[in-house]
């Protein structure tokens, strides 16, 4: 009956509570007295706060592509090995007889050199087995071959290269006897 007459005056009672994220309600509505409670709304971030999270941020990958960068130019600069002769084997002479008039002297030889590889980078490097020509004037007068290899980061690694040498080659040439050969004036 009385809320027949509440109806009748038009006061209507709500069970429900005013939803806090579309419509906060103070404490005189919510009919409390004590302390409002925070509502998740509260503790949305704000505006500044997002700004200053994305500045710090990209402050942060600025700095740290500026390190890299400096890093890159100085420190992991690659540099090239460095290749010293440290001591050179004769290990076969072939010498098959007098020459004839087409090849005078024909000598050929089997060296072996004794080389250190020393590498000056911050990471190791590996290589496979190579072959070196030398060549007088077009034509092939040497060749070395060396093994395959590793040299750790700043380290130094000795190896023995075979070198064959075919002098033959460089006598059929009429300037390269002059070459070898001073004469005084």
């Amino acid at each position: 009956m009385a809320n027949n007459q509440q109806a009748e005056k038009g006061q209507v009672r709500s069970f429900s509570f005013a939803s806090p994220t579309v419509h906060p309600i103070t404490d005189v509505e919510s009919g409390r007295n004590g302390p409002r409670r925070r509502s998740p709304h509260d503790y949305l971030p704000t505006r500044r706060s997002k700004l200053c999270c994305c500045g710090c941020c990209g402050a942060t990958v600025l700095l740290l592509g500026v390190t890299i960068l400096v890093l890159a130019l100085t420190v992991f600069k690659v540099k090239d090995p460095e290749v010293t002769m440290n001591n050179l084997h004769l290990d076969r002479l072939f010498v098959p007889g007098i020459g004839t008039p087409e090849n005078p002297i024909s000598v050929n030889a089997t060296l072996t050199a004794d080389i250190s590889i020393k590498n000056p980078n911050v990471a190791s490097f590996r290589f496979r087995n190579s072959t070196t020509e030398f060549f007088y004037e077009g034509v092939t007068v040497g060749a070395a071959y060396a093994p395959d290899g590793y040299v750790k980061a700043r380290r130094t690694a000795r190896m023995n290269v075979t070198v064959d040498v075919m002098t033959d080659r460089v006598v059929l040439d009429t300037n390269a006897t002059a070459a070898v050969v001073v004469e005084e004036r």
